[in-house]
């Protein structure tokens, strides 16, 4: 959401260290542990319809925006376009501001929109897609009612919440100066949303930092919640 992107998250690429026993995204949940040999790397082109329609939607609605620079201004999302159009709570997610804005943001929805995929299911994607992008973009209008908000960042920092507390073990490569650290996310989690919290009353750098952290809290909860749920099946 903005322009810019905050360092620790620019260069964000998930990976699996080592194996772990995961449940059949092809089901709603069977409790079947999966072998050693049943399990693809993450970095493989691993394919998952909501991440990938997520993914290819944004790069259509760039191209669309190129084309027609208007819609930009019709689905961003502020007090004005909420009144005339309620959808842009949603569809503002899916305009981005340059090609850097949508290369960092479609990166990280593509690696963390797949393990989240892989490990749970695709209602789990859509539910965190619209709790975050919905609770980013109030807690947006809430603090900066005079401004206007794309991209699709408050579901990348509800991703990162919803795993960190659901898949603590994931590990994502995270920048430091010229050199980016495998670090568990249940480490660089926290890290992030202290950032986003600390910048949060300012838009000074173009970036809409209190829809991250308001992205990244949904997540949290979510996860939790998740938690709790699968907790009472046993």
């Amino acid at each position: 959401m903005g322009n810019k992107q905050v360092l620790i998250i620019r260069l964000i690429v998930i990976y699996q260290m080592s194996y772990e026993s995961i449940r059949d995204s092809n089901e709603e949940f069977d409790n079947r542990i999966i072998t050693k040999k049943e399990i693809k790397p993450v970095l493989e082109i691993n394919l998952k319809p909501v991440t990938t329609l997520l993914t290819i939607t944004c790069f259509v609605m760039f191209i669309i925006t190129l084309l027609a620079p208007i819609t930009v201004q019709w689905l961003s999302f502020n007090k004005y376009n909420l009144i005339k159009n309620p959808l842009v709570i949603v569809t503002n997610a899916f305009i981005h501001a340059n090609i850097t804005h949508l290369l960092f943001n479609t990166a990280a929805l593509f690696f963390l929109g797949t393990v989240l995929e892989i490990n749970y299911n695709k209602k789990m994607v859509i539910t965190i897609f619209f709790a975050s992008v919905i609770a980013s973009n109030i807690s947006f209008l809430l603090l900066f009612p005079n401004n206007s908000s794309i991209g699709l960042s408050g579901f990348i920092y509800g991703l990162i919440g919803f795993l960190m507390v659901s898949k603590p073990s994931l590990k994502i490569l995270m920048p430091m100066g010229f050199i980016s650290i495998p670090t568990p996310i249940i480490i660089a989690g926290p890290v992030i949303g202290f950032i986003e919290f600390a910048l949060s009353f300012t838009i000074a750098d173009g970036v809409a930092h209190i829809a991250h952290f308001s992205g990244f809290i949904t997540g949290v909860i979510l996860g939790l919640t998740n938690i709790k749920n699968l907790k009472k099946l046993f």
